[in-house]
């Protein structure tokens, strides 16, 4: 079993286990939270076996204030492990030392990916897929994920490491892998006309958001990113708009249309250190104006549309838009 939509809070985890039954061998939980304490919470409900935490970015900031509140409030699924359980530290983020400290409190067992225990070497990221050796205890496999982005390997290596913390077989693993399947809303593709629009829409953050820019400079044809904003970040909303807008256009996409409160705020970022055609739209409508026509005239010149942004944007209705035209 595994966590149904966003089913990861203080309600949702609890509604998700009382579907387990007996035939259940596993239950994948997600543990989410937008305020202090709500992880404490549901691991005290749920007692994981397996505790991973992914990263620690900037999402709900605004609630947490800084990435070190973020840090202990994720370090919370830890809390409830025992010496009998792991924990699954990632080897490349800025707080790695500080996750694995509070692991090591509660277990000796605590497995680190990216670096050190899984880890993965040769990669290649193709607009679809991404190839490279997963390199899990003793072993080194071929691996072909069906996945786009050096984010989905990173992901790729944490389920891998959850999977070998329960003895599964590394054959198995590297099955698993191989036959995985983006989730809705999740970089889905279609094809529209001569072009191609991404679906990334089911939510966002400013990590998420910068993965996904990353993805959309690795394909083909001209590359347009649809923008709208990311919601709880507080009073640092403003200032992680601009930061995006800049990391964004370092990647070297060509189009940058950005919707919503702080949409200026991106596109100011963006032209600050870039050549770009970035682009602010008030509302969803104006920008749909500006994007059919836009497509419409780049027909000899195939264009890659990926569209991203907080829940609370539902940037899909674009995507519906322009498939219904």
């Amino acid at each position: 079993m595994i966590t149904r939509g966003n089913l990861n809070n203080d309600l949702g985890v609890p509604m998700m286990l009382l579907e387990l039954s007996d035939h259940h061998r596993y239950a994948i939980l997600e543990l989410g939270a937008n305020h202090i304490g709500e992880i404490a919470y549901t691991t005290e409900i749920v007692r994981p076996d397996v505790a991973c935490i992914l990263n620690i970015g900037t999402a709900h900031l605004g609630e947490f204030g800084s990435r070190e509140g973020i840090c202990q409030t994720k370090a919370e699924i830890y809390h409830t492990l025992t010496d009998a359980q792991f924990a699954i530290v990632p080897d490349k983020d800025d707080f790695t030392n500080q996750l694995r400290r509070i692991a090591e409190k509660h277990t000796s067992h605590v497995i680190g990916f990216g670096n050190t225990d899984v880890s993965a070497s040769h990669l290649d990221v193709e607009p679809e897929r991404s190839e490279f050796k997963l390199h899990i205890g003793n072993q080194i496999h071929d691996i072909n994920l069906p996945l786009a982005g050096e984010h989905n390997v990173n992901n790729a290596l944490a389920a891998a490491a959850c999977a070998h913390a329960l003895n599964i077989n590394v054959s198995d693993i590297v099955i698993g892998l191989e036959n995985a399947r983006p989730a809705k809303g999740r970089l889905n593709s279609q094809i529209l006309g001569k072009h191609r629009l991404i679906d990334d829409t089911y939510n966002a953050n400013p990590h998420s958001v910068r993965a996904a820019a990353k993805v959309l400079a690795a394909q083909t044809g001209t590359q347009v990113m649809v923008l709208g904003d990311i919601g709880e970040l507080g009073e640092a909303a403003v200032s992680e708009h601009q930061s995006l807008g800049r990391t964004i256009a370092t990647t070297g996409i060509d189009v940058l249309l950005c919707v919503g409160e702080y949409a200026k705020a991106t596109v100011a970022g963006a032209k600050e250190v870039a050549d770009i055609n970035a682009q602010a739209f008030a509302d969803k409508d104006s920008l749909l104006q500006y994007l059919q026509p836009y497509l419409q005239a780049q027909q000899a010149k195939p264009c890659t549309v990926l569209f991203k942004g907080s829940r609370s944007m539902t940037m899909e209705t674009l995507i519906h838009a322009l498939v219904e035209e």
